[in-house]
C-alpha cells in the first residue's frame, strides 16, 4: 500500500513538471513577440516625441517578465543619430510594489559592453505622468556611448561606473530633479584645441558628485588624475534646451606635472606663461560660457 502510494505521488510529480514544462513551452511558442514589440515603440515614441524605438525581439522570460533583444534608441530629430544601443534588456515588475498598487519596474540593460541595472516607478500627478529612476552603472565603455561624444562635441573614453538617481516629469524632463556618484577609469578626453602640445588629456581616475534641481546641475566636486596633471572641478552648470548651449560656472585648481611642460610641441614662450600662473605648485582656473563655446582663464 505504501509502495503504491509512494508511486502514485511521484507520477502526480511527473504530470505537474510535465504541465508546467508545456505551458512555459505554448506560452513562449505562442508570445506575441510582434505585438507587443509595436506597444513599446509605441508607448516609447508617445511618452518620448523625439526618439524612435527599435526591437528585433521580444520573448517571455522566468522572472516574470520580457526580454528584449537587439534594441536601438535613435534620435528623431538628428537624421536617425543613434542614442545607444542594447544586445538585451529584461523588464520586470517588481512584486513587492503589486501588493501595494505601485508601478515598479526592475530592469537590467546590457550594452555599451557593460551592464545598466535600473529601478523604475512611473509616476501620475493631475494627469500628468513622469517617471522617478534609481540607475546603477557597471563597466559602461564611453567610446560606445556616441551620443555622450555628439553631445560634448569631443572624444571621450573611458570605463563608467556609479549611480544616478531622477525624477522627471515627461512633459517638461529639463526641470528634473536628482543626483548622480560617478566614477571614469581610463579616460580619455580630446582637446579641441591643442594645449601645450597635447591633442587629448589622459586621467587614470575622475570621481564626480552633483545634484540636479531647478535646471541647475551643483557640480559639489569633480576630482581628475592623470599623467600629465590632477586637479578638481566644482560650480554649476545652468541647463537649457539644446544641452551644448547650456551656461557653465565653474572653478577649479590645477596640480600640474612635468610631463605637461614636456609636450613636443611646447614653445619656450608657453612654458614661462604657464609658469608665472603657478603658484605653490597648482594654477587656479575658471570655465564659462557654453557647453559649445567654453572659455578658460587661468588665474
Amino acid at each position: 500500500m505504501a509502495k503504491q502510494d509512494s508511486n502514485r505521488k511521484r507520477a502526480l510529480i511527473l504530470y505537474w513538471l510535465y504541465g508546467v514544462v508545456f505551458a512555459g513551452l505554448l506560452i513562449y511558442l505562442m508570445f506575441p513577440s510582434v505585438e507587443v514589440a509595436r506597444h513599446l515603440q509605441s508607448s516609447v515614441e508617445k511618452a518620448f516625441p523625439a526618439i524612435s524605438l527599435r526591437i528585433d525581439k521580444v520573448t517571455p522570460y522566468i522572472g516574470p517578465g520580457i526580454a528584449l533583444k537587439e534594441v536601438t534608441l535613435l534620435h528623431k530629430d538628428n537624421s536617425g543619430a543613434v542614442l545607444g544601443k542594447f544586445e538585451r534588456i529584461l523588464i520586470s515588475p517588481a512584486l513587492w510594489a503589486l501588493v501595494r498598487g505601485d508601478r515598479y519596474f526592475d530592469i537590467r540593460a546590457e550594452g555599451f559592453k557593460g551592464t545598466i541595472k535600473a529601478t523604475v516607478n512611473i509616476l501620475e500627478k493631475e494627469g500628468k505622468r513622469g517617471f522617478q529612476t534609481d540607475t546603477e552603472m557597471e563597466a559602461i565603455r564611453l567610446e560606445e556611448l556616441k551620443v555622450l561624444s555628439n553631445l560634448a562635441g569631443r572624444k571621450i573614453e573611458g570605463v563608467l561606473n556609479g549611480s544616478i538617481f531622477l525624477i522627471f516629469s515627461i512633459s517638461n524632463p529639463i526641470s528634473a530633479n536628482g543626483r548622480a556618484r560617478l566614477r571614469l577609469a581610463g579616460c580619455t578626453i580630446e582637446l579641441l584645441q591643442p594645449i601645450m602640445g597635447f591633442s587629448e588629456f589622459a586621467f587614470g581616475e575622475v570621481t564626480l558628485n552633483a545634484n540636479l534641481e531647478k535646471r541647475r546641475i551643483n557640480l559639489s566636486q569633480a576630482d581628475f588624475k592623470g599623467r600629465e596633471l590632477n586637479g578638481f572641478v566644482s560650480g554649476f552648470i545652468d541647463l537649457t534646451a539644446p544641452f551644448y548651449d547650456s551656461g557653465l560656472e565653474l572653478k577649479g585648481v590645477i596640480e600640474p606635472h612635468a610631463a605637461l611642460f614636456s609636450g613636443p610641441d611646447v614653445r619656450p614662450d608657453t612654458k614661462v606663461l604657464m609658469m608665472q600662473f603657478l603658484k605653490k605648485g597648482k594654477i587656479n582656473f575658471t570655465v564659462r560660457g557654453t557647453m559649445r563655446n567654453p572659455t578658460v582663464r587661468f588665474m
